[in-house]
């Protein structure tokens, strides 16, 4: 097997395909293209899709169910094997009674209708709707959001890169953990009481009589709608404050950077808030009411594991040309291997095929009960077909696996899929680069590798695997898919991955965050060397742009003006900056042709000292509204030090200038540079858009380990 990695290239993907299940992290540096002067270039959209909330996520793949072991991954085999859709503005969509024995991928993912079973997990570029009653053995990782409806049961974790993580109301059931980097809500009485924990860069929201056996992490508020919810774990709001329906219980620890509500409810452990604790809320434990936020025993919420990457085997190229053997009712026939025209089958008839190579122009056997008979006793079947194949009503397979056998058909005379028979189906392939659709009742034996779509009537049966690059895949109701994986493709297929998703919201900030990657790892800055970014337009902020930069440092040393990252904003130039001033404080200044605009921070950060920094230009927020437009942070603490010119407006301020973004120096001219940091530098990132106090207390709490 061959693999060609394309990160950044758009792939369409399609179905029942093989997936190189790697972490995004893995193969960070290749979506980066490194300028002369050491910056970055680009970043792939695969990295915007997985990392727009937190730049840096583990390299690691997505958990197993608890008690479960899966071998590592391969390009080909049962566990890697994946259901996909693959075109990015497709929804792959299966319906009722669908039963698939491996996993599924795709972009939009939906199951429709009721009794959809997956054994395995889920991986999707976009969303994933899960209809009533379908069953998830394992997990689903999303870019996009995840919506369960009721009844529907995820057998392991949920990990949703989008706007929101919604388990509806009655019966849904997640057997493991959701992590969320936007908001999670549970509908009227789910009962997650098989230890669900849920993490979520937004807010929490629980609707009555829900029952979680866990905790709750949140970025930003919780809140308990109407009565009688019962939480067995603490609740932790990160973001804001937590709001009690009627009769709420929560049997551990509560602690709100915000207000406890005042509504009769009942707290078994400690209650801390930032703000006040409702008188009317009992705290069998100690109640700690205006605590500060840096006292705040808070534990942030666990960001989602990066997605698997998808890997998509590159089509052969080939032509067909021949005799044409049209379709005839009640007409056997016999072809050897070769290249053929069109060729058909007519009803209650059989086409009989033999160890070999073949090509057709197409293939037609859209008539009622016509049959397929494969001699795989002396080697491998392989089909190539330029255009469509299309099989009619009750399309039948029988193979013949050796030289003391009859022709037997695939599936029983319940249409269960015959258990003796199914590991032949490695030794046939047929791949189009047309469509292939399949009617009703229909039998298929070996993989199926489409450029364009696939389609499923009801009540078809597959032993094998089916896979569409460029197309959509429909399965309609009481399809059942027994992978096997296909000798052919073992030996030839090269593969083109990608990781790339259109799916994704971000958190309680709205739309997605292309974050341009400043810095991966740590880098030491010894007052000689800077990262620059070219062209000049990088992190350019026009008049209504917002932006924030986060990113952790550790100064050796003050006595100086050193600028952190700078794109102008000091020395009389028209930009923004985040530099440390001689004393040791943080600031962060923009220039306007008109005024200078700066907030410091509270106290002078420590030498040799890491802190996490951040640094956010609002300008669509007034002043009246929010304190600042221009908002300062340090280890997630919004700062509050000496501020210039803050009731100067930014709102429609240019700051675009022709210098360069540069990381650890300010770039003064096009080849001078100055004011050179110090110390070092890591995991920083510049986003096009505002992140939110709790978004920055997630971005503090997911990458601490490490710099602390």
């Amino acid at each position: 097997m061959k693999f060609k990695h394309q990160s950044g290239s758009l792939l369409v993907v399609a179905i029942f395909l093989i997936v190189v299940v790697a972490a995004l992290g893995i193969a960070i540096t290749s979506v980066f293209t490194n300028t002369s002067k050491g910056g970055v270039d680009t970043l792939s959209a695969t990295l915007d899709q997985v990392k727009k909330r937190y730049p840096a996520f583990p390299d690691s793949e997505i958990p197993n169910v608890p008690g479960e072991e899966e071998p590592p991954p391969s390009p080909i085999g049962g566990p890697t094997l994946q259901l996909t859709q693959g075109k990015s503005s497709g929804t792959f969509t299966i319906t009722s009674s669908n039963k698939i024995n491996g996993n599924a991928a795709g972009h939009d993912i939906v199951t429709n209708g009721s009794g959809v079973e997956i054994t395995g997990g889920i991986t999707a570029t976009g969303k994933v709707t899960l209809g009533s009653a379908t069953k998830i053995g394992k997990n689903i990782c999303a870019i996009g959001l995840v919506d369960m409806n009721n009844g529907a049961v995820v057998g392991g974790d949920i990990h949703s890169h989008g706007s929101s993580v919604t388990v509806g109301s009655s019966s849904a059931t997640v057997k493991g953990n959701i992590y969320s980097a936007g908001n999670v809500t549970l509908g009227s009485n789910v009962q997650l009481e098989e230890g669900t924990d849920i993490h979520a860069a937004g807010n929490v929201t629980l609707a009555s009589g829900v029952i979680l056996v866990g905790s709750i992490y949140a970025g930003g508020s919780v809140e308990f709608k109407s009565s009688n919810v019962r939480v067995t774990g603490d609740v932790h709001a990160n973001g804001g404050g937590v709001t009690f329906g009627w009769n709420t219980a929560i049997i551990g620890d509560v602690v709100a950077n915000g207000v406890i509500s005042n509504t009769s409810s009942s707290i078994t452990g400690d209650a801390f808030a930032a703000q006040s604790i409702g008188s009317n809320v009992n705290v069998s434990g100690t109640k700690h009411p205006n605590t500060p936020p840096s006292s705040l025993p808070l534990i942030a919420p666990t960001p989602p594991e990066a997605c698997p990457e998808m890997c998509i085997p590159e089509h052969a190229t080939f032509t067909a040309g021949g005799s044409n053997y049209p379709a005839q009712w009640q007409t056997d026939r016999t072809l050897t291997e070769g290249s053929y025209g069109d060729v058909g089958v007519g009803g209650e008839s059989k086409l009989y095929l033999s160890a070999g190579n073949y090509w057709f122009n197409r293939i037609n056997a859209n008539n009622n009960l016509a049959s397929m008979y494969l001699d795989i006793s002396s080697g491998d079947i392989n089909i190539f077909v330029v255009n469509d194949a299309v099989f009619g009503s009750s399309f039948n397979v029988f193979v013949k696996v050796d030289n003391d056998s009859e022709y037997e058909k695939i599936v029983d005379a319940g249409r269960h899929i015959k258990a003796s028979l199914a590991p032949y189906a490695e030794r046939v392939y047929m791949e189009t680069h047309g469509n292939v659709t399949f009617n009703n009742e229909n039998s298929w034996f070996g993989t199926i590798f489409s450029k364009g779509n696939i389609r499923f009537g009801n009540e078809n049966r597959l032993v094998g695997a089916y896979i569409s690059s460029e197309g959509t895949v429909t399965t309609w109701n009481g399809m059942q898919v027994h992978f096997v994986p296909s000798n052919y493709g073992s030996e030839n297929w090269t593969f083109t991955c990608s990781s790339q998703g259109e799916g994704g919201n971000g958190g309680e900030s709205g739309g997605s965050v292309a974050a341009l990657q400043l810095l991966l790892d740590t880098q030491e800055f010894t007052g000689t060397n800077q990262i620059v970014f070219e062209p000049a337009a990088k992190g350019d902020l026009d008049t209504l742009d917002d932006m924030t930069l986060a990113l952790w440092l550790s100064p050796t040393s003050f006595g100086q003006v050193q600028a952190v990252v700078s794109k102008g904003g000091m020395d009389g130039e028209v930009g923004y900056t985040l530099l440390i001033d001689s004393e040791g404080y943080l600031v962060f200044q923009v220039q306007t042709p008109a005024f200078v605009r700066s907030i410091r921070s509270d106290i002078p950060l420590s030498a040799g000292q890491w802190h996490h920094v951040a640094a956010v230009l609002d300008r669509n927020t007034v002043d009246t509204v929010i304190p600042f437009q221009m908002r300062l942070y340090v280890n997630k603490v919004i700062q509050n030090g000496l501020k210039v010119h803050s009731d100067s407006t930014v709102t429609s301020a240019s700051l675009s200038n022709s210098l360069l973004l540069t990381v650890g120096a300010h770039n003064a001219s096009p080849s001078v540079y100055a004011h050179y940091f110090i110390g070092q530098l890591g995991n920083g990132a510049l986003y096009p858009q505002v992140l939110t106090n709790s978004n920055i207390a997630y971005l503090y709490e997911s990458q601490k380990i490490g710099y602390e």
